[in-house]
C-alpha cells in the first residue's frame, strides 16, 4: 500500500512540474531571463517541497481545508514566479 501510495504521488508531482514547466517557459520568454529548461525544471521542483508539505500537514490532519486546492495552487505559483525572476539577477 505505502509503495503504490509513494509512486501515486511521485508521478502525480512529475506530471505537475511538467505541466507547470510551461508556465515558466513563459515567464522565461516574456521576462527575457534566458534560462534552459533543465533549470526551470529544477526551479519547479524546489517550488514544488513547500506546497508538498503543506499538503501532506494537511493530509495528516484529516480534516478537509476550504479552498486548500486554490491555496496549494497559488503558493506554488507565487514560488515558481519568485524562483525564476530572482535567477534573472
Amino acid at each position: 500500500m505505502a509503495v503504490g501510495l509513494f509512486l501515486y504521488f511521485f508521478f502525480a508531482r512529475l506530471i505537475q512540474v511538467l505541466f507547470f514547466s510551461l508556465i515558466s517557459v513563459v515567464i522565461n520568454l516574456a521576462g527575457e531571463i534566458g534560462l534552459s529548461y533543465q533549470a526551470m525544471f529544477a526551479i519547479g521542483v524546489y517550488a514544488l517541497v513547500p506546497c508538498s508539505l503543506l499538503g501532506t500537514l494537511v493530509a495528516l490532519i484529516g480534516k478537509p481545508l476550504l479552498l486548500f486546492q486554490a491555496v496549494y495552487l497559488s503558493s506554488y505559483l507565487t514560488y515558481l514566479v519568485i524562483g525564476i525572476l530572482q535567477s534573472k539577477r
